[in-house]
């Protein structure tokens, strides 16, 4: 037979060479990002959030502090690029992990993880997509105007741990 194969019963047993080298091939070491967006309050009398993204690990709180928002996004940066974009004139923030172009492989969305935070204060529209992964929304305390949730395979919850305020 030839070098490194065994027949033995009718089973063909192939060498683990290869097997070797596909695992510490794809045991490389990601390059995890971690980035960071806020804004502080400063006379606005709306907020338009959209969070889009394929497959993370997605939490959504009260801010408690003097922010009109806070952004902690966690991703793959070698698959992966951050969404962190507000617009002052429309009041608009748009936040997301999307893959990079041509980006192709296994993801594990435990790795990805959008973490935020949004004042009380402000009267606050919601438009939340995303495809797989978990999600935690809590709305209690925040003056939600309206909210769209659109999932995919998800683990979702939304919940009130305390009642919403009027817009």
């Amino acid at each position: 037979p030839p070098l490194g194969v065994n027949m033995r019963r009718g089973v063909l047993t192939l060498p683990t060479v290869g097997l070797s080298v596909l695992a510490i091939t794809s045991a490389q070491a990601q390059s995890i990002r971690t980035v960071t967006s806020t804004r502080s309050l400063s006379g606005e009398t709306s907020l338009a959030v959209n969070v889009r993204f394929g497959m993370a690990v997605f939490t959504m709180r009260r801010e408690v502090g003097p922010q009109l928002y806070r952004a902690n996004l966690v991703f793959n940066e070698d698959q992966f690029q951050s969404v962190t974009d507000y617009t002052p004139s429309s009041r608009r923030l748009d936040l997301g992990i999307r893959s990079r172009p041509g980006n192709v492989g296994d993801v594990d969305g435990e790795d990805q993880r959008i973490n935020l935070t949004v004042s009380p204060d402000v009267p606050t529209t919601l438009n939340l997509q995303f495809g797989a992964g978990k999600a935690d929304i809590d709305l209690g305390g925040l003056r939600v105007q309206s909210a769209d949730v659109s999932t995919g395979a998800s683990e979702t919850l939304i919940d009130y741990s305390r009642p919403t305020l009027s817009p």
